[in-house]
């Protein structure tokens, strides 16, 4: 008798439109989501399809034309100089911009799903804007409209989807608090649904769904795991402080840390946030686990002009970037008025702490150790 072929099982991820976000003007999404994809085509009992609302692929598409509406007058001033008009206008960059997205999502097999709308109960929908109700931000003006068209999108996933958690998982990615409310309040009665605030908590699930180890198994040592690497500013004795995770990354990546973006001046540090600790694998009696560790900052660009500092401080010219510091320090001194500043963009370098433990037949982790921290990346976000 043939031996019946493994069943595998299908994740559904889909992304919203924060998710993806990249500060790049000529990619979908960000480099994160494509190695993400990338490391996950090959389970062999897992299947993970990628999906993206129809409203969120247009907006990612309004957010890459907007990127090239600062290259037009840069072609003009090409065309002037050449005495030669190219016949590069917006039209044209819109639609390449378009033929452009499609072929990244094609490429990374990211499914567009259009909303049924005639599926839609449009009169709760408009009595959800009225009354301010998730996903429909409370205040002045109605915000939430895109929200509302994503969450309907999602909710119209899951139930043409199989209802059994053994057979299939979906999982929203998002990170905004009020569409994940509005998701979770439409979601009871199914057992095979997840709302994730960010890619952490995807990987970790993926990790878990694709190794030989159950979600309670996982689910149990996650919560010892994150109480042996970092549990807050108090408890030295853990991995993080005891490793002095914070200071190697400072000594290993300085050049990422000091890097200070185009259309900004200077950087000002705005905190570290520390994700618990995601399931990589178990192999024998070692388990992996993966922290994700974000430097925030603000990167900051004059408002006003810099000012010309005489020969005797600086120098005739304007100070750079790396010496903003010096220069209010100078100009406090000499009583001269402060130039202003503001926040160009907020940023985020992302780092993963790569660690291992041992666990033992009682579930107990023992003799952590950190194998390897890597910079994943920095993302911006223009203000």
């Amino acid at each position: 008798m043939a031996r019946k072929p493994k069943e595998i099982r299908e994740l559904r991820v889909v992304l919203d439109t924060n998710a993806l976000f990249t500060s790049l003007g000529d990619e979908l999404v960000n480099h994160e989501i494509v190695q993400l994809i990338n490391e996950n085509r090959q389970h062999a009992d897992l299947k993970v399809t990628w999906m993206m609302p129809e409203i969120v692929f247009e907006e990612r598409l309004f957010q890459m034309r907007k990127h090239t509406v600062g290259l037009i007058s840069n072609i003009e001033k090409v065309e002037k100089l050449l005495g030669h008009n190219l016949a590069i206008t917006k039209e044209f960059l819109d639609s390449k911009v378009l033929d452009v997205a499609k072929t990244h999502s094609n490429s990374l097999g990211i499914q567009i799903i259009r909303l049924k709308e005639d599926e839609v109960d449009w009169r709760k929908v408009a009595q959800s804007a009225v009354r301010r109700e998730p996903p429909f931000e409370r205040g002045e003006k109605e915000k939430g409209f895109r929200d509302a068209l994503i969450g309907h999108t999602f909710l119209q996933i899951l139930a043409s989807s199989p209802k059994s958690a053994t057979k299939c998982r979906v999982v929203l990615i998002s990170g905004d608090q009020l569409l994940s409310d509005f998701v979770n309040s439409h979601i009871d009665g199914f057992s095979n649904v997840q709302v994730f605030d960010g890619l952490e908590a995807l990987k970790g699930l993926i990790n878990t769904l694709s190794s030989e180890v159950d979600e309670e198994f996982v689910d149990e040592l996650q919560k010892k795991a994150s109480a042996l690497f970092f549990v807050n500013a108090q408890s030295k004795e853990t991995l993080y402080y005891r490793e002095n995770i914070s200071e190697q990354i400072k000594s290993i990546f300085s050049n990422e840390l000091s890097a200070i973006p185009e259309g900004a001046t200077s950087k000002v540090d705005d905190g570290i946030f520390i994700t618990p600790p995601r399931f990589v694998r178990k192999e024998k009696q070692r388990v992996y686990w993966s922290s994700r560790i974000t430097f925030n900052f603000n990167a900051m660009r004059w408002v006003s002009s810099v000012p010309q500092i005489g020969s005797g401080m600086f120098g005739s010219s304007a100070i750079p970037p790396p010496t903003v510091n010096a220069l209010r320090s100078t100009l406090l001194t000499s009583g001269s008025t402060l130039p202003t500043t503001e926040v160009a963009f907020t940023g985020k370098t992302h780092f993963d702490i790569n660690w291992s433990t041992t666990v033992n037949n009682k579930k107990m982790l023992s003799h952590p150790s950190i194998d390897l921290i890597d910079f994943v990346e920095t993302t911006l976000q223009q203000k």
